[in-house]
């Protein structure tokens, strides 16, 4: 049996090639990475009800409001 794994990083958004390269380095961005962060845990946990294996990135529980997300899968 083969096993799926999923590895999950964060994209920012951005609705331009201009926007993105006005907000260099917009992994510097607060907020547009936070909105990143916000949505992983729901992603997360439906894989993780499927039986996927994910690979989260370890900022994902090192805000606030992740952390309570993460607190939430366990």
């Amino acid at each position: 049996m083969v096993k799926v794994i999923v590895h999950m990083y964060p994209m920012m958004r951005a609705d331009s090639p201009e926007e993105r390269k006005e907000l260099r380095p917009i992994g510097r961005n607060k907020e547009r990475f936070q909105e990143a962060m916000d949505g992983m845990p729901d992603i997360i946990r439906a894989f993780e009800d499927m039986g996927v294996w994910v690979c989260r990135p370890s900022s994902i529980t090192s805000t606030p409001k992740a952390m309570r997300s993460a607190r939430r899968l366990a």
